[in-house]
């Protein structure tokens, strides 16, 4: 039995095409955890619904942005109630859609995990507002003895960037907040030395992307 997470911020029809396609794939049920506002899930979802009410798609409002690995963890947990919970769960974006035949991936835009290893490695690090979080993660399962691979024919299309583009500043910010977690977190011995280093030369890039957003919005 595989279930299925989507963690969705305002991503409109898209987010319907996403539900839709994973049900296509005989997962369910499908979990959308709602990070935008208020009711704007449950909006974009009304046509789908309204199809079929008995779709086993479920709704969870945090009643705020949670990120990205906070609001998959609230699904993981909205999954296992009522019992029984799914043996494997599929985390995906809100902005893709599951191609036929589709198994899982690395990337955190789209992979099917085994439960019961979210749930000995404690999910994801909430630390992470956004990125690096599935890296994160698949470091954390190799050290603890789980495999992590890929299946090559495998297909999703990724519509990358529709609800992040909103919010560049914040989105860059966090992206380099957690390239620089993740970084630290998986430095150990001498190399940690270099670690000022690359707080550096992350200092330097995203002041450069702070400028390239800049001029690009004066387009």
């Amino acid at each position: 039995m595989i279930g299925a997470v989507v963690v969705d911020h305002e991503a409109g029809s898209l987010l319907a095409d996403c539900v839709r396609s994973i049900l296509s794939e005989r997962v369910a049920p499908v979990i959308v955890v709602e990070n935008g506002a208020l009711g704007s899930s449950d909006a974009a979802l009304v046509d789908l619904l309204a199809e079929d009410p008995t779709r086993p798609v479920r709704v969870v409002h945090p009643g705020r942005n949670l990120g990205f690995g906070a609001g998959v963890n609230r699904g993981l947990a909205a999954l296992a109630d009522p019992e029984p919970a799914p043996e494997w769960v599929l985390v995906s974006n809100p902005d893709l859609v599951v191609h036929a035949g589709a198994a899982g991936w690395v990337s955190g835009s789209c992979f099917l995990a085994r439960r019961s290893a979210f749930e000995e490695l404690g999910g994801f690090d909430e630390a992470y507002f956004m990125y690096a979080e599935d890296m994160d993660l698949c470091w954390r399962a190799h050290h603890a003895g789980w495999g992590v691979g890929f299946a090559g024919t495998a297909s999703v299309t990724h519509v990358q960037g529709v609800t992040t583009a909103r919010h560049p500043y914040r989105m860059m910010l966090a992206h380099h907040r957690s390239a620089l977690r993740f970084t630290v977190r998986t430095t150990d011995g001498w190399r940690r030395l270099a670690l000022p280093l690359a707080c550096v030369v992350l200092g330097a890039r995203m002041a450069m992307d702070a400028v390239r957003i800049a001029l690009e919005r004066r387009r």
